[in-house]
């Protein structure tokens, strides 16, 4: 009887989800067509939107406020004379949510299309040959563009014992990856980016995730 129950249940939830949804695509569309006409954004995605800025009126006086609303603003973490700063665990986590489905859906397929559209100035693209080996078990990797770039990840090695040390990120249900070896990293960048990096973090990891957004 009570197995019955349960799947009497899940029908009716099943047909609720179906006429709401039904309700929330004209509801949408009457108030925020501009927002459905962006590629990407759905009527579920743009109602939570929505929700959020009905939900908090005052925070709309700025993108920068809008941002933090939304837990897509970095807070500063800096101690000493280190600068940095940490993920928002904070705001409305419905609207965090939406922004993460828009970023994953093409063409702006991945965060790496949003740090593009921040772009004040835009680089010509070069094209050179690429020395590449990596070995994730072995935390161990090397990138070489004679001229341009050189980089090197090696194990992290504890400072009390001298040996290498083991540490990942375990995320089943990573949109990224879902192991992440850790490790550290050295690059040296004479492009149109100078950097010089020495003893930084290093990451070694199967991305799941091109030019088109998440794949599997």
């Amino acid at each position: 009887m009570a197995v019955r129950e349960l799947g009497r249940r899940a029908v009716f939830l099943d047909g609720q989800l179906e006429r709401l949804d039904e309700l929330i695509a004209p509801l949408v569309t009457a108030r925020a067509p501009g927002l459905l006409a962006l590629y990407g954004i759905g009527p579920h995605t743009a109602a939570l939107l929505l929700i959020a800025a009905g939900d908090h009126p005052g925070r709309l006086r700025s993108e920068a406020a809008w941002a933090h609303l939304c837990a897509a603003a970095p807070i500063p973490a800096s101690s000493g004379k280190v600068t940095r700063h940490r993920l928002n665990p904070g705001g409305d986590r419905q609207a965090n949510h939406a922004l993460w489905r828009i970023v994953s859906t093409t063409p702006g397929a991945t965060h790496f299309f949003v740090y593009n559209s921040t772009m004040s100035t835009v680089l010509d693209t070069l094209y050179a040959p690429i020395e590449l080996s990596i070995d994730i078990d072995q935390r161990m990797a090397s990138l070489q563009i004679d001229g341009l770039v050189e980089s090197r990840g090696t194990p992290i090695i504890s400072r009390h014992t001298g040996n290498p040390v083991r540490s990942r990120i375990d995320l089943p249900n990573g949109f990224e990856y879902t192991i992440a070896e850790m490790g550290n990293g050295n690059t040296t960048s004479r492009a149109g980016i100078q950097l010089d990096l020495k003893d930084s973090y290093g990451q070694f990891c199967i991305l799941h995730m091109n030019q088109d957004g998440i794949i599997r």
